[in-house]
């Protein structure tokens, strides 16, 4: 199906014309934040023990294992009049689990509406009118469960019980090999053929796009793009986008992600 596939570099740089102009079909804002992060994970992880990616873990951390052993954690929405409304049990588990799967957008179905929830800047929009509204979460102490240790453990066991939660398993998950990375490996001439392909089309998703998570992720696809390229496959792709100036604009963003990943792109 991919017949580039079986070029070189600048075979294909030959065949295929510089066209700047991609026009982008209309999609919901999930609809392009989901193709984007497809296209995502189909391209190995960023090596999170690389000191160039290592403040990404940082950017992760404020949210990550919060949950309190004695609580029970609900999100609430701001209505018109200041005050919090909680979510549904379901509703609020839904995001719970977003939330500390460090998924950045989530799109919910409350009464027939449909609601996009940007867990980054707390917001709740309503796609139909566009309205936002502030969201928070809440850990509600939990009565029903008993606040004394239980009579089996002593003094000594208690003192060495870890009272918070365990860490993110990022290690263990650093120390097994990625497959995607394997088969980038043993299909140079595919994945770059792939990575022709869509770099542009990201690149003018994340310039055409005003949501924050959208603009995100394509950025961390579009670094996944450069880190596993070669000098000239990169080469083949800069010349075909103006990513100087692009560069830019990110590093006067006020958004301190889009910042690290202009720094992390230059590098």
């Amino acid at each position: 199906t991919y017949k580039s596939a079986a070029l070189s570099i600048n075979e294909i740089a030959k065949v295929q014309p510089i066209n700047n102009n991609i026009d982008i079909v209309a999609r919901t804002p999930q609809e392009l934040y989901e193709i984007v992060s497809l296209i995502g994970e189909m391209l190995p992880k960023l090596p999170s023990n690389e000191p160039l990616f290592q403040v990404d873990q940082l950017c992760r951390a404020g949210r990550a294992y919060e949950r309190g052993p004695n609580g029970n954690v609900l999100w609430h929405w701001q209505d018109d009049e200041g005050q919090l409304r909680p979510y549904s049990s379901q509703d609020s588990r839904t995001i719970e689990h977003a939330w500390q799967q460090h998924e950045e957008e989530i799109q919910l179905v409350i009464s027939g509406r449909n609601y996009l929830l940007d867990l980054q800047q707390l917001q709740q929009v309503n796609e139909e009118t566009s309205q936002a509204r502030f969201i928070k979460r809440i850990t509600a102490p939990n009565t029903a469960e008993p606040t004394t240790p239980p009579g089996s453990l002593s003094t000594d066991e208690l003192s060495t019980t870890p009272s918070s939660p365990p860490p993110p398993p990022t290690a263990a998950m650093n120390n097994s090999v990625d497959a995607r990375t394997e088969i980038l490996n043993d299909n140079v001439e595919l994945f770059n053929s792939f990575v022709q392909s869509l770099f542009p089309i990201l690149y003018e998703v994340y310039n055409t796009s005003a949501g924050p998570a959208i603009k995100h992720r394509c950025l961390q696809t579009i670094l996944r793009m450069i880190y596993y390229s070669s000098t000239d496959l990169l080469e083949a792709i800069l010349k075909q986008q103006s990513i100087s100036s692009n560069i830019a604009s990110m590093l006067a963003s006020c958004d301190y992600r889009i910042v690290i990943s202009a720094l992390q792109i230059s590098e």
